[in-house]
């Protein structure tokens, strides 16, 4: 089957399982290492090629999921995917790969979300790769998340607190521009020279 090309990516990888890859951006530029359960170091901090197929085929699986959702005009509330791939020796020599693919769905039943996903399957471009070379196994699990939760609300103050606010900032307001020998501003008397009084006055007009 012929595909057409729209996106080309490149990789170079030196000193193979224990060596380092990087792509041609330099996004990817990560130390890979030969697990222990394989026989080799183990390296912490560094990768292994499998866990890089991983990651791919995760993201591409999620968002064949999400195609496929729009399509159909299902709303998901949550999605995960979790993509597994093993290597070992196979049989008839060599070494060979298995996979599978976990998905966790929410705002869909059971039989919906194993139907949305079964049709992901055939839409991805991870699992049209590997389908009769890779033995992919699929799981689906349902999680009960609201489409829309309700917000968080926080509790107003009520009308009578607010005023009790109000007249206690008020009255302390008062007690620093009324000061002895003084009238009030727009009482008729004289403020006089007194800084304080002044600002005291400007703060209220505000």
């Amino acid at each position: 089957m012929s595909v057409k090309v729209l996106y080309t990516t490149h990789a170079v990888a030196t000193g193979g399982r224990n060596g380092h890859t990087r792509s041609a951006d330099g996004i990817v530029d990560v130390d890979l290492s030969i697990p222990k359960a394989m026989g080799g170091p183990g390296r912490p901090g560094a990768t292994t090629p499998e866990d890089l197929f991983a990651a791919g085929y995760a993201a591409c699986f999620c968002s064949a999921v999400e195609f496929v959702a729009r399509q159909g005009g299902l709303r998901l509330s949550s999605l995960e995917i979790r993509a597994n791939v093993g290597i070992g020796p196979r049989e008839a020599g060599g070494f060979g790969l298995v996979a599978s693919i976990a998905a966790t769905v929410g705002g869909l039943s059971q039989a919906e979300a194993e139907k949305l996903v079964a049709a992901a399957h055939q839409v991805c471009p991870y699992s049209n790769a590997t389908r009769g070379n890779i033995d992919v196994g699929l799981e689906v699990s349902v999680v009960a998340v609201p489409l829309n939760p309700p917000p968080t609300t926080t509790a107003l103050p009520t009308f009578r607190s607010v005023i009790h606010c109000f007249i206690w900032r008020l009255s302390g307001i008062v007690r620093r521009v009324k000061m002895p020998g003084r009238s009030m501003p727009g009482s008729g008397g004289r403020m006089g020279a007194d800084p304080g009084a002044s600002t005291s006055a400007s703060y209220l007009s505000r």
